[in-house]
C-alpha cells in the first residue's frame, strides 16, 4: 500500500512539472483575452461628470437646515403619521417581497463564494462475483467473492484567470443592488404613506369647513324664510340660498368619496386592509416643515439609493463581462480518489487493500460555433445598456430635485397669499353676520359673500396640502433615507 501511494505521489509531481510549462504558454497566449484593469472603468466618475455644476433652482435658506435624512417624517410633529409609517414598514407586502429578493441575492452570493472550495464526494458499495457452474461446491451451492468498497473523491478546478473572483464580485454587487432596492422602496413607501395621510387629513378638514359653512347657511336660510313670511324677502332669494346649501352638500359627498378612497389606499400601503388602522387627525394644525440643508448635485450620487442601485447593477454587469471572457481560456483541474476494498465488511477494519488515484487535466475549448464569443457580445451589450440606465438615474435625480425645489418655492408663496385671503374672508364673514342682523345686507350680496368665504377657507386648506406634498417630494428627491449615508463615496470611485 505504501508503495502504491509513493508511486502516485511521484506521478503527480511529474504531471505538475510538465503542466507548469504548459500553463506559462497559455498565459502568454491569453494576454489579449484575459480581463485587465485597463479595461475597467470608474462608474462613480461617470456620475460625477453628469452631476457637475449646480441645481437650476435653489431654495432660500430657512431655519438652521438641521433636518437629516434619518426619519424626516418624524420631524413633522405628527404622531398619527409616525404610527402609519411604522405600520407600513412592518406590514407592506411589496416591501416584504423586496426583502425576499434581498435574501435570494445573499443566498446566490453564498453559492458563488462556495465555488472557491473543492468538491468532495463519498461513496460506499458492495458487490458479489459468482464462480459459475464449474465452481459449484459439493454441497450444491455456488461459490463467489463479496467485495466491500469505501471511496472518497475530491475535484478542484484551479482559478488561474480569476473567473470565480469575478463571479463573486458580480454576486456581491447584486446583493448591494438588492439592498439599495429595498431602501429605495422604503423611501417611496414612506413618501406615499405620508402624502396619502395628509390628503386624508386635508379632506377631513375640508369636510369640517363644509359642515361649518352649512351651519351658517342654514341659519341664513331660516332668516330668509322668516323675512319671506313678513314680506321682506322673495322666493327667488330663498331659492338662491337653498341652491347654495345643496351645492355644499354635493361637495361634501365628493369629498367624502375622496376621503374613503384615500383611506383605502392608506390601508393598502400599511398592509392593514380590513383590519385595525392607526388614527388620523381631523386637521393638519401646526405641521412642522424643516428645511433640508443645502447640498450639491454630486451629493445625490451618494444620497439616492436608486442611483446607487443602478451603479451596483453596472458593476455586476462589468464583472459578468469578465466572467464571459475567461470562458475562452483553458481550465485546469485536479481529481483525487482514495478508498479501501476488502472481502466482507469485517475486512474493512481488518487490514483492507487501500488505493489512491490522482489525475491532473487541462482542457481548452476548440469549437462551439461562436457561442462563447456571442456570450461576450451579450455581456458587453448588457453593460452598455446599464451605463445608459445609470446615467438616466442620475439625470432623473437631478430633475426630481429641481422640480421639487420649484414646487416648494411656488407653493410657499401661494400659501402666503391664500392664508392672507383666508384671514380677510374670516373678517368678512363676521361683518356679514352683523350686517345681516341689522338688515344692511341684501340677499344677493349674502350669497356672494358666503361663496367667497367658503372658497377662501377651502383654498387655504388645499394650499397647505400642496405645500406639504411639495416638501415630501423634496425629501424623497434628496434621497431621504432611514439612515444617513456618509459622503465618502464621492471621494473614491470604485473600480467596476
Amino acid at each position: 500500500m505504501n508503495q502504491t501511494r509513493h508511486c502516485s505521489h511521484l506521478w503527480l509531481m511529474r504531471c505538475l512539472n510538465r503542466l507548469a510549462s504548459f500553463i506559462c504558454l497559455i498565459n502568454l497566449a491569453a494576454c489579449g483575452t484575459t480581463p485587465n484593469s485597463s479595461e475597467r472603468f470608474d462608474s462613480r466618475a461617470i456620475g460625477q461628470n453628469l452631476a457637475q455644476g449646480s441645481f437650476r433652482h435653489e431654495l432660500k435658506a430657512s431655519g438652521d437646515g438641521a433636518v437629516t435624512q434619518d426619519g424626516w417624517w418624524r420631524q413633522m410633529q405628527q404622531p398619527e403619521l409616525n404610527a402609519w409609517v411604522e405600520t407600513a414598514l412592518k406590514n407592506n407586502t411589496d416591501l416584504r417581497a423586496s426583502l425576499a429578493r434581498l435574501a435570494q441575492a445573499r443566498a446566490q452570493s453564498g453559492i458563488a463564494q462556495a465555488a472557491r472550495m473543492p468538491v468532495i464526494y463519498g461513496s460506499a458499495g458492495t458487490s458479489q462475483t459468482n464462480g459459475g457452474a464449474q465452481a459449484m461446491s459439493t454441497m450444491g451451492t455456488a461459490s463467489g467473492t463479496v467485495r466491500d468498497q469505501l471511496n472518497l473523491q475530491m475535484s478542484y478546478e484551479f482559478d488561474f484567470w480569476g473567473r470565480r473572483d469575478f463571479a463573486i464580485e458580480s454576486a456581491l454587487q447584486q446583493v448591494s443592488s438588492a439592498e439599495f432596492g429595498v431602501e429605495s422602496f422604503q423611501i417611496s413607501l414612506i413618501a406615499e404613506v405620508s402624502a396619502n395621510y395628509f390628503k386624508a387629513v386635508s379632506l377631513r378638514e375640508r369636510l369640517g369647513l363644509i359642515q361649518k359653512m352649512l351651519g351658517m347657511a342654514r341659519k341664513n336660510t331660516q332668516d330668509i324664510q322668516r323675512k319671506l313670511t313678513m314680506g321682506e324677502a322673495t322666493q327667488v332669494m330663498l331659492s338662491q340660498q337653498l341652491i347654495f346649501e345643496q351645492n355644499l352638500l354635493a361637495q361634501s359627498q365628493d369629498l367624502q368619496t375622496q376621503l374613503e378612497q384615500t383611506l383605502n389606499q392608506l390601508a393598502y400601503l400599511a398592509g392593514t386592509h380590513g383590519g385595525p388602522v392607526p388614527p388620523i387627525a381631523h386637521s393638519m394644525g401646526a405641521v412642522s416643515l424643516p428645511q433640508p440643508a443645502t447640498i450639491q448635485p454630486a451629493q445625490l450620487i451618494c444620497r439616492r439609493p436608486d442611483v446607487l442601485q443602478a451603479e451596483s447593477d453596472l458593476r455586476a454587469a462589468n464583472a459578468d463581462l469578465s466572467v464571459a471572457r475567461t470562458l475562452l481560456l483553458p481550465s485546469v483541474a485536479v481529481n483525487l480518489s482514495a478508498g479501501q476494498i476488502a472481502s466482507g465488511l469485517t475486512g474493512l477494519t481488518a487490514g483492507p487493500n487501500g488505493f489512491i488515484q490522482s489525475a491532473l487535466s487541462a482542457s481548452q475549448l476548440i469549437f462551439d460555433g461562436g457561442a462563447r464569443r456571442k456570450g461576450i457580445a451579450l455581456s458587453e451589450a448588457r453593460r452598455a445598456e446599464l451605463i445608459e440606465r445609470y446615467a438616466s438615474s442620475i439625470l432623473a435625480a437631478l430633475r426630481d430635485t429641481d422640480s421639487a425645489m420649484v414646487s416648494v418655492t411656488r407653493s410657499t408663496e401661494k400659501l402666503i397669499w391664500l392664508q392672507s385671503n383666508r384671514s380677510e374672508a374670516q373678517k368678512l364673514a363676521h361683518q356679514m353676520q352683523i350686517m345681516l342682523e341689522r338688515g344692511g345686507l341684501d340677499f344677493a350680496q349674502l350669497i356672494q359673500i358666503q361663496t367667497a368665504v367658503f372658497g377662501s377657507e377651502d383654498a387655504a386648506v388645499s394650499g397647505l396640502l400642496d405645500r406639504i406634498l411639495a416638501q415630501i417630494e423634496l425629501y424623497k428627491a434628496l434621497g431621504g433615507a432611514l439612515q444617513a449615508r456618509p459622503n465618502e463615496c464621492l471621494k473614491a470611485g470604485s473600480q467596476s
